[in-house]
């Protein structure tokens, strides 16, 4: 149900703002904004898509919890696919902002089965 994935992502799901200094490979944008989710609190692991983090030259930042913003530094951008990873200290968490890793099922989804699609 829309409530129980809800819950389950509260705490999963960033706000992810990414600026560029200029324009590279014939992009005009520079700041960018979209949801990141959150694959590992312990390590500061997030993963985003590409257009909202589209290099690995720039600054990117997350707001979590809808209250804390922190910086992230770029790890990946996927030359193919369309996802990017960003990597934030956790001990710049406040102890009462809660963050934690999206639960991820390793196997496919059987036709027919119900999908939520949670955003900020």
């Amino acid at each position: 149900s829309i409530a129980r994935a809800s819950a389950a992502l509260r705490d999963a799901l960033v706000t992810v703002d990414f600026f560029r200094p200029f324009s590279i490979d014939g992009e005009t944008g520079m700041r960018y904004r979209g949801t990141g989710v959150v694959l590992d609190a312990a390590a500061g692991l997030v993963a985003v898509d590409r257009n909202t983090v589209t290099s690995t030259l720039g600054d990117a930042s997350l707001t979590l919890g809808g209250r804390v913003t922190v910086a992230a530094r770029v790890e990946y951008v996927h030359p193919l696919h369309n996802f990017a990873l960003l990597r934030y200290d956790p001990a710049c968490v406040p102890a009462d902002v809660r963050v934690s890793a999206a639960k991820l099922a390793p196997r496919p989804l059987p036709p027919g089965a119900e999908v939520v699609r949670a955003a900020l």
